[in-house]
């Protein structure tokens, strides 16, 4: 290989949207290219353990690449994978879980992956302002690809409508924003957040908007102070059998068909359990647990999370659905509660993944059954890792693609102890 390059078959692809060449020792990540690629490639960098490239040409193209049908792909951080085939998305990130697990030495069965519908599924996206416009981060830097082409086909197309409207309304009003977050329900009621650099003396004027929005609130990112013009604060949906209200400071999953995938998994798990108490920690709205009580009426639950006002949309979500075998507590997932011990845990942890003290507190609970819901999945094996060595047996992988088009992807981890 010369210092510009050469030509290679790519043999692999990551999530992160990068063909994987080896060349004798080195390993070589080609931007754009997919798994079956031909192609001539010029060295963009070099780092310790491997080189980056990007295509000069395509000799011979894979029969698992697609054109990307997206105008920013490529400019845009958000979407990674837009050129392989979706079907091949599925692939690659079961190969993503898989060699994580693997890593860690854990060479478990990973499930195929769960795939929902790829495009328009966000039901939340937070656009970034510049001036008139909105956009997303450019790749790897804060500077502003602005949605001045098309919709982002990651969410439903009026979200860029609304949100590039509202960005030039405050730009006129020379209200300096920095970011508009719009939410969804199931039926399509919207919910936003303008996010300040500083409160301007009137905002009487963006009162207009509940056209389009039914709630909406202003927070100034110096102060903190928020302010609701109109609305309740967030939405009403309906999720896993239940009618749910989710504040716009509460974490939900993003994507609704994805969630209900996710559901469905985490809900068959519990089949085989023989469990009287189940905590579900990082519980945030209390979705899980919820659901999971309604489904086993005859059973105990109870979450925790050091989000306030999450757990009062859990509370209110508990009255509103008539639930009452389950409670839930404001505070570290880690405390003690005057439930008992439960037989049962659900962790739903950040992307960083368990503290090394979270770790310590489950090994103490010694709970039958856990069941690890992630984002990521390098902290997932890491963390699995440590329960294995703690007597876990991991019985079920189950990789979900609630993230189409994007290199993430959640999975669900069941462990038992013993058999």
């Amino acid at each position: 290989m010369t210092e510009t390059g050469g030509i290679f078959r790519v043999t692999d692809t990551n999530s992160r949207g990068y063909g994987i060449i080896k060349d004798n020792e080195k390993i070589i990540f080609a931007a754009g290219a997919v798994e079956g690629d031909v192609c001539r490639i010029e060295i963009t960098g070099e780092e310790k353990n491997y080189l980056t490239a990007r295509i000069t040409d395509l000799i011979e193209p894979s029969p698992y690449r697609v054109n990307p049908d997206c105008p920013y792909y490529g400019e845009c951080g958000g979407c990674s994978l837009r050129h392989a085939a979706y079907e091949t998305e599925g692939e690659i990130k079961k190969r993503v879980v898989s060699s994580a697990f693997r890593r860690f030495g854990i060479n478990a069965k990973i499930g195929n992956v769960l795939c929902p519908s790829p495009d328009f599924y966000r039901n939340k996206v937070s656009f970034k302002v510049d001036g008139p416009r909105v956009g997303f981060y450019r790749k790897e830097t804060n500077d502003v690809v602005p949605l001045d082409r098309a919709p982002c086909k990651t969410a439903p197309a009026h979200f860029s409508q609304i949100a590039n409207e509202t960005a030039a309304t405050l730009c006129s009003l020379n209200i300096n924003a920095e970011e508009i977050a719009i939410r969804s329900s199931v039926s399509g009621d919207l919910s936003a957040v303008i996010s300040l650099k500083g409160m301007p003396d009137s905002i009487a004027e963006l009162n207009r908007f509940r056209e389009n929005v039914s709630s909406l609130s202003v927070r100034d990112t110096l102060s903190k102070k928020n302010v609701r013009l109109f609305g309740d604060g967030g939405i009403r949906t309906e999720a896993f059998g239940l009618s749910l209200f989710v504040s716009d400071d509460s974490f939900f999953q993003v994507n609704y068909e994805g969630a209900e995938i996710l559901f469905r998994v985490v809900s068959s798990l519990f089949d085989d359990m023989n469990f009287d108490l189940c905590a579900d920690l990082f519980c945030g709205t209390g979705v899980w647990g919820l659901a999971l009580a309604k489904r086993f009426p005859d059973k105990r639950f109870y979450g925790i999370d050091l989000n306030k006002s999450a757990i009062n949309d859990a509370i209110r979500n508990a009255e509103r659905n008539g639930i009452k075998n389950i409670k839930f507590y404001c505070g570290d997932a880690a405390m003690k509660t005057e439930e008992g011990i439960p037989s049962a845990v659900i962790v739903d942890p950040p992307r960083a993944g368990l503290h090394p003290s979270m770790i310590d507190v489950l090994k103490d609970l010694s709970p039958d059954y856990l069941v690890y819901i992630s984002c990521n999945p390098f902290t997932l094996a890491r963390d699995a890792a440590k329960m294995v060595e703690f007597g876990y047996r991991i019985k079920c992988i189950a990789p979900v693609n609630l993230f189409p088009r994007t290199e993430h992807v959640e999975t669900v981890v069941l462990m038992s102890r013993g058999g």
